[in-house]
């Protein structure tokens, strides 16, 4: 993995988080500092990725919802009401038929288990890859 920006006694690397995490050497971190999005407030326009068995010939199905910008509350498509007053989005999940992958970006995944899930792969990396004086900053 090549450095993003690199000094004598700093690395910095670019990349989609667990991607760069799982690179790295166990307790060879000294310090991480992250801001990870909040559910369902807003896309990045990142580049989707696969959350799941990347090993999978995945079969993706893909089904839109409405996601309530700001409040983080998805749900599939219906009716809402006229009091509705934060701007919302119209996203695309998809889900692998075979191991029920998920292709999306952190921070927008259609329930708030799905994202838990996603911080805990990253911050369980994150603990894997701190030297034992290390520390975490999370805004």
């Amino acid at each position: 993995m090549k450095p993003y920006y690199q000094e004598p006694n700093l690395i910095l690397y670019q990349g989609h988080a667990l991607n760069v995490l799982r690179e790295l050497p166990s307790e060879s971190v000294d310090c991480c500092m992250t801001s990870p999005p909040y559910w369902g407030l807003r896309t990045y326009k990142t580049e989707p990725i696969v959350w799941g068995d990347n090993h999978c010939e995945h079969e993706w199905i893909s089904e839109e919802f409405k996601q309530h910008a700001g409040r983080g509350d998805c749900q599939s498509i219906k009716k809402y009401s006229e009091q509705e007053s934060v701007p919302d989005m119209i996203l695309k999940r998809d889900f692998c038929l075979k191991c029920h992958a998920w292709k999306g970006e952190l921070g927008l995944e259609p329930t708030i288990e799905l994202y838990i899930s996603h911080l805990i792969l990253i911050f369980t990396e994150i603990k894997r890859v701190l030297k034992k004086t290390g520390c975490c900053f999370v805004n």
